[in-house]
């Protein structure tokens, strides 16, 4: 049991302090971020594979943990993100469609933050962080 405790409470850690890397979330305390972190999804992207389409609906925040994606529009590169760097933020401020496609350009390892879950009112603090971060042109370098 204590060894299970260990492991939750380092992966924890290694979350948050991906999290602070991250322009979109950095500047939130650890009081507002940590409620969430029990709701991450891990996902596994391979090389080539599409994390979303131009015009699927726009139900999650994504937080690249190892490698690469690109930002596609009209099969044109955007943008290429990596460790660290966000995407899919507007999902958590309108729940519109994705206005740009995501590809893994190599084995990606992601974690995501469903739109449901931040539009509780227990974690405000993250929904209005991804309005003020959309407002700022020095924030996540695309917006998907």
């Amino acid at each position: 049991m204590e060894y299970a405790l260990n492991r939750k409470r380092e992966q924890s850690g290694a979350t948050l302090a991906l999290l602070s890397q991250c322009d979109l979330l950095r500047h939130l305390a650890a009081e507002d971020i940590e409620p969430p972190l029990d709701r991450l999804q891990q996902r596994t992207i391979k090389a080539g594979e599409t994390v979303f389409r131009q015009g699927d609906p726009g139900d999650a925040l994504y937080l690249v943990v190892e490698a690469s994606v690109e930002v596609l529009n009209d099969q044109h590169t955007l943008a290429e993100l990596g460790k660290g760097q966000a995407f899919g933020e507007m999902a958590l401020r309108s729940g519109g469609t994705r206005t740009a496609s995501v590809r893994a350009k190599t084995d990606t390892e992601l974690l995501a933050l469903s739109a449901r879950t931040t539009s509780t009112s227990r974690w405000p603090r993250i929904r209005s962080s991804t309005n003020r971060s959309a407002r700022s042109a020095s924030s996540a370098p695309c917006r998907t």
